[in-house]
């Protein structure tokens, strides 16, 4: 495994799976993150497949997560909360807030 392409030089730099590396290429336009070892938030556009154009950002705090899919132009909100919510909390995960505009 390598570090994401720009990533080779960077301390820490995560090293993906090939398959996982192609599949975030294909579906995930930008992402942008950052916190302070008690807090982070993430950023991420999504750039292909079924919520194409969406942002989704999320914010964790301690154990707890917020979440909110801001869904494109003509994008449907029909069951995107509860599919997230089911996902994350089956992973044992604390949602504290899930927003889908």
């Amino acid at each position: 495994m390598r570090p994401a392409p720009g990533l080779e030089s960077m301390p820490g730099a995560v090293q993906l799976p090939p398959d996982l590396e192609k599949l975030l290429f294909r579906l995930v336009r930008r992402v942008a993150f950052g916190g302070d070892g008690r807090r982070g938030s993430a950023r991420i556009e999504i750039g292909g497949g079924e919520l194409a154009g969406a942002t989704l950002t999320i914010h964790a705090e301690r154990h707890e997560l917020r979440v909110e899919i801001e869904l494109p132009p003509g994008g449907r909100a029909d069951g995107w909360r509860e599919r997230i919510e089911r996902r994350l909390l089956g992973r044992g995960l604390d949602l504290k807030e899930i927003i889908v505009r």
